[in-house]
């Protein structure tokens, strides 16, 4: 009896940890406003650090996560709306994402930063 109370307890602990981790660890995070250019230097000038995505190796260039508003889309033809997460190509400023089959860059987007 002790140990399936000892195996309950700590197994309760070791998920109410986890999700206490989990939502601590994303409050730190903040999504920043961005007109063109790098997340990495968007970031920077205000002190926090870009959410590093990956390497481009046919640019030869570090990605960043972004997220472009579908509303942003050019002349409105799309009928949905929200935030789709994207690359950011440090080389081309733009947030690069995936929708309706097709990939979309935009030069208005959001920056995912850490403090």
């Amino acid at each position: 009896m002790r140990l399936r109370l000892f195996i309950a307890t700590f197994f309760v602990l070791g998920i109410w940890t986890f999700w206490m981790a989990g939502h601590a660890l994303a409050a730190n995070y903040s999504w920043v406003p961005a007109t063109q250019g790098s997340c990495d230097t968007i970031c920077k000038n205000l002190g926090k650090m870009a959410v590093y995505g990956g390497f481009d190796g046919v640019v030869k260039s570090s990605l960043y996560v972004c997220g472009v508003d579908t509303q942003n889309f050019a002349k409105g033809k799309q009928s949905a709306s929200g935030y789709i997460p994207g690359k950011n190509v440090s080389t081309t400023g733009t947030c690069t994402v995936p929708f309706k089959g097709r990939e979309f860059s935009n030069k208005t987007f959001v920056c995912l930063c850490l403090p």
